[in-house]
């Protein structure tokens, strides 16, 4: 922006001037303070995505496009993004390639990222009208990719009531264009459908959406009257639309897109749910998700509703690939401080046969992602600990536990372990993976694990009962009774929490009742 005074730096490591796509601009004093600011704030706190949102606000505004890019990066590393951040993104990438700073590759490469995030239509049209445009009737390998990006747009897409259609819509014309007549062509054989055209009214029509009337009209004024598949065509027709009857009013009861996103709102999805659920079909219910999910990006149980009804819903290893470890992804960038969703898909990779390197890694960003509760982070310890288990490598199950405890201490300082979970684990595993003891092991009677359950009565857990209790029934399990017994003499003398001491008593005796002479 043009400016008679000296120019503000935008950066402590920048001069007082900003090159945007070759070409040197100024910014205003102003801007150049609330930019570096933005920046200071960012640094001192990276996770603050309205501080993100601002800052890019900030430098499109002035056009620092170098500055842009690296802003949009960074905020994309840290979070998924909405809609309105994705179509001004992407919208920026296309003027930069037509404008020639900008390949097609990197913009479809952009819009590849923007799809993943969350289901838009609006975000798969940006992408259908950039990969179609100039695509001519005679390139059939460039046909066939905008095709198989359509397919994909309506796989995502064309079960959303009251959008999917303009995805079709979208299709129709790509198909129409490629036979577009010449000027010398005539009208009427310009007015003869392909037999692709067809093909994708008759998909539309079976479909239930909102627009299902227009649809019809529009395959009549396009050939429909010729179409030699017209009775089967309608039959579905008439299907879809009492299918399409018995979802308006929950469509009616969420409105518009672009609805606030209060708790009626929920509501009316959480009933429309239900009745999905209820009706069976997998696809509808899948893309029911993604479009709440889409409005309510961090709201953690339905996340973990929806990853719990994936994993109950398919049954094809191919598809618990692809589907629920991708879904448990994108729920921990959405929801990074809930424990369960790490948990859970730490633990949905190892059953899909994840690499060990890729479950390091998310392990890695789980305890870097601040769980806040510390039971939480156990689980996340377990779920990772249970796969070195499974391949019976104590070594380095043990480094990982030792680790984890160390981590624990530095984060929760003064917290105690009251569920018990890590020495639980801990100590069965070593009891169920260790070789057999040597000669002078066997002769000191120690039971593989017991060093666990010793460290925890050593501890400040030490005088509750219920550690007690635990270690007991593990010496009980895995060293007999005779080694048990001599736990309940041992803690006898312990002084314990309020009515533990009696408690323990009462389990003595019951224990003698069933062990004793």
């Amino acid at each position: 922006m043009p400016n008679d005074e000296p120019m503000a730096e935008a950066s402590s490591s920048q001069s007082d001037s900003e090159e945007s796509d070759g070409g040197e601009i100024d910014i205003s004093e102003q801007d150049a303070s609330a930019i570096m600011t933005a920046e200071a704030a960012l640094e001192s706190n990276p996770y603050d995505y309205e501080g993100h949102a601002n800052y890019i606000s900030h430098v499109r505004r002035c056009g620092l496009q170098a500055k842009l890019k690296d802003a949009r990066e960074a905020m994309h590393s840290l979070f998924p993004l909405g809609e309105g951040i994705w179509l001004e993104w992407l919208k920026d990438e296309v003027a930069a390639f037509e404008s020639g700073s900008a390949t097609r590759e990197d913009v479809t490469r952009l819009h590849e990222l923007a799809v993943q995030d969350y289901l838009s239509v609006n975000i798969w049209l940006s992408y259908l009208a950039f990969i179609s445009s100039g695509v001519q009737s005679g390139d059939s390998a460039a046909i066939s990719e905008v095709r198989d990006v359509f397919e994909r747009a309506l796989t995502a897409t064309s079960l959303h009531f009251s959008q999917g259609a303009r995805v079709w819509a979208a299709y129709r014309q790509f198909e129409a264009r490629l036979v577009a007549p010449q000027e010398e062509t005539s009208t009427a054989s310009a007015q003869q459908p392909t037999e692709k055209v067809l093909a994708l009214f008759r998909r539309q029509l079976a479909v239930p959406h909102a627009h299902s009337g227009a649809t019809l009209a529009e395959w009549e004024h396009a050939g429909g009257a010729e179409d030699p598949r017209r009775k089967e065509v309608l039959a579905a027709h008439e299907a879809a639309m009492r299918s399409a009857g018995e979802r308006e009013p929950f469509e009616a009861a969420i409105g518009e897109e672009g609805a606030a996103a209060d708790i009626q709102l929920l509501g009316g999805y959480m009933s429309y749910l239900e009745f999905e659920k209820k009706k069976g079909d997998l696809a509808r219910c899948q893309c029911l998700y993604e479009r709440v999910l889409a409005v309510f990006p961090v709201t953690h149980f339905l996340w973990l509703q929806y990853c719990s009804f994936l994993e109950s819903r398919l049954l094809r290893q191919q598809d618990v690939n692809r589907l629920i470890t991708s879904a448990y992804a994108r729920a921990t960038r959405n929801c990074p401080w809930v424990g369960q969703l790490w948990e859970r898909r730490i633990r949905a990779l190892h059953r899909a046969g994840a690499a060990e390197g890729e479950l390091a890694a998310v392990y890695g960003e789980a305890l870097a992602a601040h769980v806040p509760v510390r039971e939480d982070v156990v689980q996340v310890v377990l779920a990772y600990a249970h796969y070195f288990k499974c391949k019976k490598e104590l070594s380095q199950l043990q480094s990982l536990l030792t680790e984890a405890e160390k981590h624990l201490e530095t984060r929760f300082q003064g917290e105690l372990d009251h569920s018990l979970a890590l020495p639980t684990f801990w100590a069965e595993a070593e009891a169920q993976l260790s070789e057999p003891a040597a000669a002078g092991e066997e002769h000191s009677g120690a039971t593989p694990g017991w060093q666990v359950w010793e460290a925890v009565l050593r501890s400040p857990l030490g005088w509750r009962r219920r550690a007690w209790a635990a270690a007991i029934s593990f010496e009980l399990r895995h060293g007999g009774p005779e080694k048990a017994r001599k736990l309940y003499q041992r803690c006898h003398r312990r002084k314990l929490e309020d009515g533990g001491q009696a408690r323990l008593l009462q389990d003595w005796l019951v224990f003698e009742g069933l062990f004793g002479e």
